[in-house]
């Protein structure tokens, strides 16, 4: 989750304009430093409210589950998140350098399209994952609990 964060934090157009403030010295260590303290406290804060939120949804159904088999599946459902920051920014850093952090900068072509593309295909990914360990979870969890094997 603390690398899902990281990662969804990062394209915030917060992040992208990081560098446009004059008022500051930015340089790539202060970058990375806020992206770990900003993406951890925001997966942190994703992981055990969206787990809360995920398990009260499920509750009026009255399927037995834990707040803890919530929180886990929502933990599991984010790791493409979590890869995208291996896959993604890696090459996007590598094509664009400081121009990903400024606004107006040489990122914002045709390349910048595909690399929003892959981020949200691997969102999408996340979701469908998340929907599917729903669906096995308290599918599961219902069946069993009637005797239906």
């Amino acid at each position: 989750m603390l690398l899902a964060g990281i990662a969804t934090v990062l394209w915030t157009p917060t992040y992208a304009h990081l560098l446009r403030d004059r008022g500051v010295a930015w340089d790539p260590l202060l970058i990375a430093v806020l992206a770990f303290i900003g993406g951890g406290l925001y997966g942190t804060f994703v992981y055990w409210l969206g787990g809360l939120l995920l398990h009260a949804a499920a509750s009026p159904f009255h399927v037995p589950h834990t707040y803890r088999q919530a929180r886990h599946l929502l933990a599991f459902a984010a790791a493409p998140l979590a890869l995208s920051l291996f896959l993604v920014w890696p090459v996007r850093l590598a094509v664009y350098g400081e121009d990903v952090f400024k606004p107006g900068g040489s990122d914002r072509a045709a390349g910048n399209w595909a690399f929003a593309g892959l981020e949200l295909a691997l969102l999408a990914w996340s979701l469908a994952l998340l929907a599917l360990g729903v669906r096995i979870v308290f599918w599961n969890s219902s069946s069993s609990s009637a005797g239906i094997s």
